[in-house]
């Protein structure tokens, strides 16, 4: 399960796909117990992938996970910012976490001067037993400088782990023309489509060059590769997000994302609703059934739930 526990976020990265769309964001369900208990009722191991927004930034936080890695096991991914995360390398068995995924996000990090507090947590987590990834949205204002930033993490013992920008970024054609301004922002170029060819070369040469030379490999690799994010696969969609229409898909059978309030749905690219976790209504699907989108918009997903998925890129 993928699970947005809330939309909160105390960095405003320009990237960002909750950017601007931010209200009510401290809403969701809030009652431990009953969380547990909704995964419970499923009667099943579950792999929960918590984000946010910030998930740190969710009241009792460190309480949450440790309670639900009782039964289950999680993945994180934060921007690595909260001091809880000293209390959640302390508390939480690192064994029943999947993985922490680390995102960089550059330029708040140096507004914020949260660098070297950055490299600080990471190294905490990955010397506390975790398995920890340095991903880094190549967004494109930060191609230029991403050939520093790669030098320098690396001198502090952190391999930066390129992902793709998925999105709309710069001036689109109707940019300046009278009245139009409100549409401005969804007609720029939309990525990774429009990436150059000497943009994707640099991308995927960094791709590879993160894959080989992550010195802190995931220990779960076995039970988890592919299951929620695999920095690797992002080579297969830097042209363009795959399609797997008509193909079947264990979307809403063996992987699920929910809202902040518990509404459960098959998948990322459409509101399929599949009920209410914390209400105990979910219902998953008894088998397979085929992709009715034209548009993956979470491939690390497509590619490990479609059958027979094709190579793309």
């Amino acid at each position: 399960m993928h699970w947005h526990i809330c939309l909160a976020c105390n960095f405003d990265c320009r990237f960002c796909f909750f950017r601007g769309s931010k209200q009510n964001a401290y809403r969701g369900y809030r009652d431990t117990a009953k969380i547990t208990d909704g995964f419970d009722r499923l009667e099943r191991v579950c792999l929960i992938n918590i984000s946010g927004g910030e998930p740190f930034l969710y009241e009792r936080f460190v309480e949450l996970c440790s309670a639900l890695t009782e039964k289950h096991f999680i993945c994180v991914n934060t921007n690595l910012s909260r001091r809880e995360v000293h209390e959640f390398a302390e508390k939480v068995d690192p064994g029943r976490v999947g993985y922490v995924n680390c995102s960089v996000n550059i330029s708040e990090r140096e507004r914020l001067g949260l660098v070297e507090d950055y490299v600080e947590k990471f190294t905490l987590l990955r010397d506390s037993g975790f398995s920890v990834l340095a991903t880094y949205v190549m967004f494109p204002p930060f191609l230029a400088r991403f050939e520093n930033d790669y030098a320098y993490f690396q001198s502090r013992g952190i391999t930066l782990r390129p992902k793709v920008f998925r999105g709309r970024y710069g001036k689109s054609i109707i940019f300046g023309l009278p009245g139009m301004k409100k549409l401005e922002r969804h007609m720029a170029p939309l990525y990774p489509d429009s990436y150059t060819a000497e943009q994707r070369h640099t991308i995927l040469d960094y791709i590879r060059r993160g894959s080989s030379e992550d010195r802190v490999p995931n220990r779960h690799e076995s039970s988890y590769r592919g299951r929620v994010i695999d920095p690797g696969l992002d080579e297969r969609f830097i042209r363009t997000l795959p399609s797997f229409t008509g193909q079947y898909c264990a979307a809403g059978k063996s992987f699920v994302r929910m809202t902040p309030h518990g509404d459960v749905h098959r998948c990322h690219s459409g509101d399929f609703f599949l009920g209410n976790l914390f209400g105990g209504t979910v219902t998953l699907f008894d088998k397979t059934e085929k992709c009715p989108f034209d548009e993956c918009r979470c491939p690390y997903l497509g590619y490990e739930y479609v059958r027979n998925a094709p190579q793309t890129g």
